[in-house]
């Protein structure tokens, strides 16, 4: 009886752990709209490969990974430096970690859109 509460005990526990872990590496695929400079919507979607544990991610094709800005609690920040209000700077963009909001500016255009989680795809890797 002992053995099989313990047991229980280590199955429940194992359990919780693993949910509790967050991932390290996985992609971004997300929707949404952008509006360019002259005022028009288009639609807009975008895969982004994220690697916490190296701190960088690759869009789309993933010719080159780049360096992540920032990472928080509620906010991933791809480029650009953070605002003082916490807000997206001219160029760069984020990705609320709590509902997925993305935020994405170039100067001239900018894209508003939901994320969701997927599975990681490897970055790829430079011959020289």
């Amino acid at each position: 009886m002992r053995t099989a509460a313990l047991a229980a005990i280590m199955i429940i526990a194992g359990a919780t752990a693993s949910q509790a872990a967050p991932r390290v590496q996985f992609d971004l695929v997300c929707t949404g709209s952008i509006q360019d400079s002259g005022g028009a919507s288009h639609a807009w979607n975008d895969r982004i490969a994220v690697d916490l544990a190296a701190g960088s991610y690759c869009e789309g094709l993933c010719e080159a990974p780049r360096p992540l800005a920032f990472v928080e609690p509620g906010f991933i920040y791809f480029e650009g430096a953070r605002a003082p209000d916490g807000q997206v700077p001219d160029h760069g963009f984020a990705v609320n970690r709590m509902n997925g909001d993305i935020y994405k500016r170039d100067g001239v255009a900018s894209a508003t859109g939901k994320c969701r989680p997927d599975k990681f795809t490897p970055f790829s890797h430079r011959l020289f």
